[in-house]
Formats: structure tokens, C-alpha cells, sequence
């Protein structure tokens, strides 16, 4: 009795040394006595199918994406921060008499320390730390 499976080798060769030296079996029942049926005539590979190949093109791809998306949020927060006041060291007493109703809503940056940031979260108030490169001129 025999069974129909099939596999792919790189070459006639593969599929001969892989017999010869026992590691192709049947899946079925494990007998090594394989017999090769025709195939269809050997197409060759196309460049950058491998999956080395194809996960190499996907990080480059992924990396090009997360760069893309980063120079887009940069432009988006150097647009937000020229447009904002710059209110200096005043930015906590500034954004609370704003969010309290003191004071009109207007957008704002300025210093604050990291537990003052964390205390305005706690009330509330989003705050969003800006990178130092969003307040840098563009060379």
C-alpha cells in the first residue's frame, strides 16, 4: 500500500540526498521507500520570494512606515507649538486657571516639572510633553 503526499525540494538533487540519507518519509506511515511521481516543469525562483527575503522587504517596509508617521506627528506638534503661547514657567498656573474657568481656553506651552505635569493629569488636564526637536528651527 502507498500514499500520496506531496513536497517541495529546491532541486532533484535535494530531493535525492533527503532520501538517501532517510530524513524524507512518508507522513502517512513513516516508510522511507519513497517514489517520485512527475511534477511540473521547474519554474524558477522569482527574486525576493524567500521567506528571509519577504521578512527582510516587511521590516524595511515597517521601518519606512514608523519613519513616515514620526516626521508627520513632528510637523503636526511643531504646527501645534508655533501656534501655541509660550507662558514660560507660568504653564501650571496657566492651563489650571484656563481649565478652572478663570481664565478664556487658549492653547499654551510652556515649563513645567514632571511631578506638576502629573499633578494637572490627575486633575484632569491633559498636558503632553513636547520634544525639545518640535521647539528647534528646521535647518
Amino acid at each position: 500500500m502507498y500514499h500520496l503526499f506531496e513536497g517541495w525540494f529546491k532541486s532533484d538533487e535535494a530531493w535525492q540526498t533527503e532520501c538517501r540519507e532517510g530524513r524524507f518519509v512518508c507522513p502517512v506511515c513513516g516508510d522511507k521507500r519513497i517514489q517520485k511521481r512527475p511534477s511540473a516543469s521547474r519554474i524558477s525562483q522569482v527574486k525576493g520570494t524567500t521567506r528571509e527575503e519577504v521578512a527582510k522587504d516587511v521590516k524595511q517596509r515597517d521601518l519606512m512606515k514608523a519613519k513616515d508617521l514620526q516626521a508627520r506627528a513632528m510637523t503636526v506638534l511643531r504646527e501645534v507649538a508655533e501656534k501655541a503661547e509660550d507662558v514660560g514657567e507660568r504653564f501650571p498656573e496657566e492651563v489650571r486657571a484656563s481649565h478652572e474657568g478663570r481664565k478664556p481656553p487658549r492653547l499654551v506651552r510652556g515649563q513645567c516639572s514632571f511631578e506638576e505635569a502629573e499633578a494637572l493629569r490627575e486633575d484632569g488636564i491633559p498636558v503632553v510633553p513636547l520634544p525639545d526637536a518640535v521647539l528647534k528651527p528646521l535647518s
